[in-house]
């Protein structure tokens, strides 16, 4: 049976404050949809993780 890997989260980019919890990842808040896509696209690149969705409009960037 393979084992579950769990993976750090990097990052957390949101355009609403109030699903901003605590947690060691860094947390940014863009101004609209479009700039929290293209920053999360960027972080992400720049940070070598992968980028989840989450249904509520907020992005994780994880450790690969």
């Amino acid at each position: 049976m393979p084992s579950k890997r769990s993976r750090e989260i990097i990052a957390v980019v949101t355009t609403d404050k109030k699903w901003i919890g605590g947690g060691k990842a860094q947390t940014f808040i863009a101004e609209n949809d479009e700039q929290c896509l293209t920053f999360t696209r960027e972080l992400a690149r720049s940070l070598q993780g992968e980028v989840v969705a989450m249904s509520n409009g907020i992005y994780l960037i994880l450790e690969m």
